[in-house]
């Protein structure tokens, strides 16, 4: 039996936590000795409460960034302590700490690049899995991040030459080997790609093994559609978002059977919006069952809810709020699954841009044919194979 260490540094959301949870099942079932070190505790309590895995708070930068949109890999970690001295060298002193602490034989890191550093220096082997936005493709410099613009090879060298210069000062103040380029960063024994080509943020990569998306639905509650007649139309939004009640206007005046899951959501809402074409659910529902009734879905376009469309051949309006999302949904609206809003854009019609893809069969010919090149994919499966390279792995001397 070996100790298995998973590991969540960066991001939001529960996708990072059903990927590895549904990992680290398969890895205690075949008798390892699973723990989790994670940045959200509440969210970690919520997906592994029924697994009973030990788990404790990640280090985390605290401080609230006020830098413009990263550019690229370097400058998503500029945000997160990789721009100052004192931040960086108290995030790695504490993972190494909680490293010996532990003293796994294998750390399974997902967007958690200061415990792969950590764990490297300490020569403990190191898979990464995740979305592509976490595994950037090993270039020197690592592409950008905003590809609608022209920035040049030498600016985004330039961020990875200060992130570079930062981490490895602070390695050489603890005399551990230094990084020869900062792709170094994300140097591992296996990397678990767990996209497809189609949702790689940095656009499809030559020779990469692309695993499939981790596909697990947050519950099996029923969705509830609206009794009116006509194509149905699925929307899974924060209700935080600037234009929430705009965009629910336009839709109320499509006429069309509308469910909508809004995140923090007030009832006096609901009750006051609820109507013959708009459905309101207070809960989670069902990926799985929504696809099979839906003509659209309106989204943020995070990868867990693309990838389920993208499997479905449902196309999408994405609405993003953050740079991974809209990043996702250009790469989408590129190849025509999806139409993006401009996060910048003020009063779009939104009604106008629905009646679009309504009323387009490309969209639907081609998310029917890219869910048909995928219509073997089993995300069960997927997750027994990397369980046994995983096994591989540990039986290397």
């Amino acid at each position: 039996m070996s100790k298995i260490l998973f590991t969540w540094e960066l991001g939001g959301g529960y996708g990072h936590l059903y990927r590895l949870s549904l990992l680290a099942t398969a890895l205690h079932q075949q008798g390892h000795d699973v723990s989790f070190i994670v940045r959200d505790l509440k969210r970690a309590n919520y997906v592994l409460e029924t697994e009973g895995f030990p788990v404790l708070q990640a280090p985390v930068h605290l401080h609230k960034s006020t830098l413009p949109i990263s550019l690229n890999y370097a400058e998503v970690l500029f945000r997160c302590g990789y721009q100052d001295h004192h931040a960086l060298a108290g995030l790695f002193k504490a993972w190494r700490l909680s490293l010996e602490q532990v003293q796994p034989d294998l750390l399974i890191a997902d967007h958690s690049p200061t415990a792969l550093l950590a764990a490297r220096s300490l020569g403990i082997k190191r898979i990464l899995i995740g979305t592509s936005f976490q595994s950037p493709p090993r270039t020197s410099p690592m592409p950008s991040l905003q590809p609608w613009k022209k920035i040049s090879g030498q600016n985004l060298l330039g961020s990875e030459k200060k992130a570079l210069r930062l981490v490895n000062n602070l390695l050489r103040q603890l005399n551990i080997p230094t990084l020869e380029n900062f792709a170094e960063i994300l140097s591992v024994d296996k990397d678990f790609l767990c996209t497809f080509p189609e949702l790689d943020h940095y656009g499809s990569r030559q020779n990469a093994k692309y695993w499939g998306p981790v596909i697990q639905s947050a519950t099996d509650n029923t969705p509830d559609w609206p009794k009116q007649k006509g194509e149905k139309i699925f929307v899974y939004i924060s209700a935080s978002h600037g234009q929430f009640k705009y965009l629910i206007n336009h839709l109320n005046s499509l006429k069309l059977p509308v469910l909508v899951y809004a995140r923090d959501l007030p009832t006096q809402f609901i009750d006051n919006w609820q109507s013959r074409y708009l459905s309101f659910a207070r809960e989670p529902v069902d990926l799985s069952q929504v696809v099979k009734q839906c003509r659209l879905v309106i989204s943020h376009g995070g990868h867990g809810t693309s990838a389920s469309m993208l499997l479905a051949g449902i196309p999408m309006l994405i609405i993003p709020q953050h740079l991974e999302q809209t990043l996702l949904g250009y790469r989408l609206a590129q190849q025509g699954l999806a139409v993006m809003v401009n996060p910048v854009e003020k009063q779009i019609h939104y009604a106008d841009l629905i009646k679009k893809i309504l009323n387009s069969e490309g969209f639907f010919r081609k998310s029917q044919a890219v869910a048909s090149q995928y219509q073997s994919f089993d995300s069960k499966a997927q997750i027994a194979e990397i369980a046994d390279h995983c096994q591989q792995l540990l039986d290397k001397n």
